[in-house]
C-alpha cells in the first residue's frame, strides 16, 4: 500500500529526532525488541518518552498537534500511521 507524502515525512522527522534521542545501541535494540512482538506496542516507550519525540517531529514539521478540542481525528490518524511506518521500518539507521 502506498504511503502518502505527509505521512513519509512525519516518520522520517520521527526516526530523526529518536535518533538524536537515544544513542544507537539502543535504537537497534528497540527495532531487535519490535521485531519479537506480536501486538502493537514499541519498544521506544521502554528508553524514552516516545510520544513526547513524535509531538517534536510534529512541531519541527509545523503540524498542529491539538487544537481547541484536543487532537483532531486526522492528527491522530497521521500520528498513528507515521508511528506504524517509522516502527516498521526500524528506528536505527547506519548512517545514525
Amino acid at each position: 500500500m502506498p504511503v502518502n507524502s505527509l505521512t513519509r515525512r512525519v516518520a522520517d522527522e520521527f526516526k530523526d529526532c529518536m535518533a538524536e534521542t537515544l544513542q544507537p545501541d539502543e535504537l537497534r535494540a528497540i527495532d531487535a525488541e519490535n521485531r519479537k512482538r506480536s501486538d502493537a506496542t514499541c519498544a521506544s516507550h521502554d528508553y524514552c518518552d516516545a510520544n513526547m519525540v513524535m509531538n517534536e517531529a510534529f512541531e519541527r514539521l509545523e503540524l498542529e498537534v491539538f487544537g481547541d478540542d484536543g487532537m483532531s481525528e486526522e492528527t491522530v490518524t497521521l500520528w498513528n500511521e507515521a508511528w506504524d511506518l517509522a516502527q516498521s521500518e526500524g528506528f536505527y539507521s547506519p548512517h545514525d
